[in-house]
């Protein structure tokens, strides 16, 4: 069976796309917040506000990947709009624990480290990330469409 994994490319398309989502439901979430506490205090550091900010991102981040990725669809908006999914090495659903953990390597792995998780997906036969080789995790194109399902 000739099998075909998601490249870079596409999956810094994908990326993009999810990170614009997150980015805008962190958003949402974050003035939410900021405006329920503003009824209670009248001055707010800057201090709080990052604090505030960055971990209401985090917890998006986490969310959005460990439910959408592990879930029935195996990717979040992005992948399916590029038709791809992800997937255990024996074409299984990862489930909900090994996307939380996909999500947290790839936070510290590619974010933190400027990407260096991610050169291992130009030497792989399967264009897997080091996340992915760790986890037994591989991005693979479908022929499903966003819509479908």
């Amino acid at each position: 069976m000739n099998e075909k994994y998601g490249g870079a490319g596409v999956r810094f398309l994908a990326s993009l796309i999810d990170f614009a989502v997150i980015v805008i439901l962190s958003t949402l979430l974050f003035l939410g917040c900021m405006k329920g506490v503003e009824v209670f205090v009248k001055e707010i550091s800057i201090q709080h506000i990052i604090g505030t900010d960055v971990t209401i991102t985090a917890i998006v981040y986490m969310t959005y990947f460990t439910v959408l990725e592990g879930g029935k669809r195996q990717a979040g908006l992005g992948k399916r709009m590029m038709k791809l999914k992800v997937t255990g090495l024996d074409n299984t659903k990862i489930g909900y624990v090994a996307a939380f953990c996909r999500a947290i390597l790839k936070l510290i792995l590619v974010l933190g480290f400027a990407g260096v998780g991610a050169i291992s997906i130009f030497f792989s036969k399967k264009k897997q990330t080091v996340y992915d080789i760790f986890l037994k995790t591989v991005v693979k194109k479908t022929n499903e469409r966003c819509e479908e399902k």
